[in-house]
């Protein structure tokens, strides 16, 4: 017998129990596509098709991090700017002719990847290296969620349109 609504038998409740099931799924869907729709379009398509999801440790909530990244500085370029910061798959879409190997179905390629000291850096990226330098910044939340996937190793997902190279500076340059 059914306490809460007696004029309905067990099978009229399951039936309201599982519509209601339905529409709050519907409803984190709807949700989840509103918050892909504020990455980049090469993240955003991936993550709505299936290709990729975050990992369940993406924090979207998170304080300050001082963090290193590689960037590149050439004669034509002298300063940090938003090309810094573009996922391989980004560079890859814009720059098609470098041979990078990519794993589209890793999302780990999507993001950018930033270390938590200078050593943890230079030991993965060998550095120094050509036309590269060491930038020496803050990661902010509003820059995007980020994945801590190791104790050392950062990837942030940034939002599109963000710029974080006004909060980065070059702090060890070898040519």
């Amino acid at each position: 017998m059914n306490f809460l609504a007696p004029e309905l038998d067990d099978l009229g409740c399951e039936y309201i129990i599982l519509k209601m099931l339905k529409i709050r799924s519907i409803w984190n869907d709807m949700e989840e596509k509103e918050y892909f729709s504020k990455f980049p379009m090469i993240l955003r398509d991936a993550l709505l098709n299936g290709k990729v999801k975050f990992p369940n440790e993406l924090k979207k909530e998170y304080c300050d991090i001082k963090s290193y990244r590689i960037v590149t500085l050439k004669d034509d370029k002298g300063e940090i700017n938003k090309s810094d910061f573009l996922s391989h798959m980004e560079r890859k879409m814009k720059e098609p002719y470098i041979p990078l190997r990519i794993d589209d179905n890793n999302i780990e390629y999507y993001a950018c990847s930033f270390f938590k000291t200078i050593d943890a850096l230079k030991d993965r990226f060998k550095y120094p290296r050509k036309n590269k330098a060491i930038a020496k910044g803050t990661l902010k939340q509003e820059f995007g969620p980020i994945w801590e996937n190791n104790e050392e190793h950062i990837n942030l997902f940034l939002f599109e349109g963000c710029d974080p190279s006004e909060s980065f500076e070059v702090c060890e340059n070898e040519e």
